[in-house]
């Protein structure tokens, strides 16, 4: 038996090994899939055992109507551009203007290919395009009649009458590289090792699914053991932080298109010196402005082809408008000068609109007369004039206002909004942290709301550090987690049970009731086994003078300041972050002022919000019941011998000689469980959750008559409190040494009787139960 016991063991300890493999060689790991909104609130969230080889997975849930208002967006924009290019006089000066300074610029050509492009971004869907684009096209115009072939060595080549079809829209609309910002680069995710961030992913849109009504970004799994954290602190190593991050698209796209284009024409201007370049390009905008002489005016600006490229690149963002600084800084300044071409297109608004007004009055009176003809045709050519005139300046205003809000603003173009900043913490061996979790956006709900899986964190033992964590908490709020240490009797469930089912009954003593119950049991045992201006419509004038006032509004804001030339390549060196607009406030349990609290307790938790000091509100509460690890448990119970050694007693008194017989088949026994894994008293279901803490090693003997028997072996707890036994009983033996009827020697000693089988209960219980049953 004694073999059998060890090798019981045995077996139990290697089970015990090798299920920690998980938490030592992280075999097995739950995979984190983390899901958010495209707003950045999570919707999926991290299981509560985040182990050191989990695999972390971001996705992003974006409904398909906002990839389509993004695209929109850019059509609206080159629809814009369109609209103003395409007025008559616009059309004509920059047509002139582009022809005289350069021969490779057929201003029509680009005109069709920008309306082509429009249609083409009507008529294609966001599952039909191509995400793999480049991030941005350079936006180089080739500017005279050499270009360089793929070996650098330049060659001539005659110029053509006419730009390459679609060779100068390519460059100079970021179309492609707006498409893979909006697909590729849109979505980023920062993932955090102390306070360095260690790996940067961007979540790319999935377009095989284009039937459900939402886009999913996605990125392959990160596994926790493949970030580096060798510089980590003992803290930083627990804990993994995260950040969704998303880059605007428009944004992303000026930011590249900035530094490409400027780099160009940096390089461009360098080749002269960088300050006579600016002195001459800036005096050349201004005697354009001043001068009248087609003839003088055509040489003046001839010194302004450096900058074809750059006006031309930067139309598509400006509305068309010839621009030495597309982004306006600073942006106050180029707001006043906004502001002040709105005040005149109002003044002219205020003079045209009444007119217009009248003479349609006036055709309503026409239109009865007949004879009136001429002065009918007069009155409705003036009606029309003005009519498109407002029009115009409408949209002229439209458009200014608009970019008083999205162009300039350099401090936006270089943030990027924060959605969500997140913290989880990695469960290891030796130190196993679950998370608690809840959502604001469900009211401070619990996450998860199986009942299984909220008993994991909700009764736990001692060794076991709980976090709470929040979940999608505002960015501007500031939640505080309080706790209070409560009295908690962490008492097996059975036992409590079973207890409160048999205090109202009044018992008589147990020593007298303990053999009829060891004779009733006798012959049997039991067993028991997943979140422009505003010019354009002009009178036509002979040679390039259209451009004239073009190259005034270019004066005016250099005049005033509002304009930062050259472009400085420093703009955008770096970009800074929002404020998170969601976060994770997490606080380990079991703490107050940093002092442990002393096991078993209950850790009572209120959610605080301290965003107003002077005004404290109490948002939710929830608990955590910590139970004490014992290494040691009393029980007792009633034990079957399946051998049962018969023991002889001979009374010798008053001279007689009486010889009787008994067995330990069934006897009540009290003892110790020693628990090599510590035992928890609230591991309550049939089915453990910590399946090594319910197996120990007993040792007890028998209640009435202690010395008589000892039972040693191993026990298993059915539920805590409730235990099934097996092991060797020792009994003691008396030898009689027996001489014509009299007992001339006696010796005593411990022998094997055999294997026993006991069930077993907590000892106030067991006492309850004889009492009641057995008087």
């Amino acid at each position: 038996m004694k073999t059998k016991v060890l090798l019981l063991f045995a077996l139990v300890y290697s089970s015990f090994l090798s299920a920690q493999v998980p938490l030592t060689n992280y075999v097995w790991a739950p995979r984190q899939e983390i899901i958010f909104d495209s707003s950045g609130r999570m919707i999926s969230f991290p299981s509560i055992y985040v182990l050191k080889n989990s695999d972390l997975c971001f996705k992003v849930r974006v409904p398909m109507g906002m990839l389509t208002q993004q695209m929109a967006a850019l059509k609206k924009r080159l629809e814009v551009t369109k609209e103003f290019l395409g007025r008559p006089g616009v059309k004509k000066a920059y047509d002139c203007f582009f022809g005289a300074l350069s021969d490779v610029y057929d201003f029509n050509s680009f005109y069709v290919e920008l309306d082509n492009e429009i249609k083409r971004l009507e008529a294609t869907t966001i599952c039909k395009m191509n995400k793999s684009a480049p991030m941005v096209a350079a936006p180089k115009v080739v500017a005279d009649k050499k270009e360089a072939d793929t070996s650098g060595v330049e060659k001539k080549k005659e110029a053509p009458d006419k730009a390459p079809e679609g060779a100068l829209l390519s460059k100079a609309i970021p179309v492609a590289g707006y498409i893979n910002a909006v697909l590729n680069y849109q979505y980023e995710v920062e993932i955090y090792r102390g306070a360095s961030c260690v790996k940067k992913i961007p979540l790319h849109a999935v377009l095989n699914e284009c039937e459900d009504n939402c886009v999913d970004f996605v990125y392959d799994c990160i596994n926790i053991n493949d970030l580096d954290c060798k510089s980590c602190s003992g803290i930083a190593q627990q804990r993994v932080g995260f950040k969704l991050v998303r880059h605007d698209p428009l944004s992303r796209v000026v930011r590249d298109w900035y530094n490409v284009s400027a780099s160009d024409l940096l390089k461009k201007m360098d080749e002269t010196g960088m300050a006579s370049s600016r002195k001459t390009i800036l005096g050349a905008i201004e005697a354009g402005a001043k001068e009248t002489d087609k003839d003088k005016l055509d040489s003046k600006i001839d010194d302004l082809k450096k900058l074809m490229p750059w006006f031309i690149s930067w139309f598509w963002y400006t509305g068309g408008e010839l621009t030495l600084d597309p982004l306006s800084v600073p942006a106050k300044e180029r707001n006043a000068g906004i502001n002040e071409r709105i005040n005149a297109i109002d003044k002219e608004i205020a003079v045209r609109q009444p007119r217009f007004v009248f003479l349609d009055s006036v055709k309503a009176n026409i239109e009865k007369s007949v004879s009136r003809f001429e002065e009918f045709d007069r009155v409705q050519s003036a009606l029309l004039e003005d009519d498109a005139r407002l029009k115009s300046l409408k949209a002229d205003k439209a458009r200014l206002q608009a970019q008083l809000k999205e162009t300039g603003d350099v401090d936006k173009l270089r943030t990027d909004d924060l959605l969500y900043q997140g913290e989880m913490v990695i469960t290891k061996w030796g130190n196993k942290n679950p998370q608690k979790q809840f959502d604001e956006a469900q009211d401070y709900m619990a996450i998860p709301q199986q009942r299984r899986l909220l008993r994991k964190v909700s009764e736990v033992p001692e060794d076991e550090k709980v976090y709470i964590l929040i979940q999608n908490v505002s960015g501007g709020r500031e939640i505080q987690v309080d706790e209070k240490r409560l009295n908690f009797d962490d008492r097996e469930e059975f036992t409590a049970l079973l207890q409160e089912q048999l205090s109202k009954i009044d018992f008589s003593a147990i020593a007298a009731s303990v053999g009829p119950l060891q004779s009733f049991l006798r012959s049997f045992a039991s067993e028991k086994a997943m979140e422009a201006s505003s010019y354009g419509d002009g009178a036509d004038a002979p040679g390039c003078l259209e451009i004239k006032p073009y190259l005034e509004d270019l004066q005016k804001k250099i005049e005033a300041g509002s304009v930062s030339f050259p472009p400085s390549l420093k703009l955008f060196e770096s970009q800074v972050q929002s404020a998170p607009r969601f976060k994770t406030v997490m606080k380990l349990t079991g703490s107050s002022s940093g002092t442990g609290f002393e096991a078993p307790y209950r850790d009572s938790i209120s959610f605080l919000d301290v965003t107003k000091k002077d005004s404290v509100k109490t948002l939710s509460k929830t608990y955590i019941k910590v139970g004490a690890l014992r290494f040691i448990q009393l029980a007792a119970g009633i034990a079957y011998n399946k051998t049962p050694a018969t023991t002889t007693t001979i009374d010798t008194a008053g001279n007689g000689f009486r010889v009787s017989t008994s067995d330990n088949v069934s006897k009540a026994i009290f003892g110790f469980k020693l628990y090599p894994f510590k035992n928890y008293n609230r591991d309550n279901q049939i089915i453990p959750r910590y399946f090594f803490r319910r197996f120990s090693a007993f040792a007890g003997f028998e209640i009435l008559r202690p010395l008589n028997n000892f039972y040693i072996g191993g026990a298993y707890d059915i539920v805590p409190g409730f235990s099934f036994s097996v092991g060797q009983n020792y009994y003691l033996q008396t030898r009689y040494k027996v001489e014509n009827n009299t007992v001339v020697n006696t010796s005593r000693g411990y022998a094997k009787s055999g294997p026993y089988y006991s069930v077993m209960v907590n000892p106030v219980l067991f006492v309850q139960f004889v009492k009641l049953f057995f008087k």
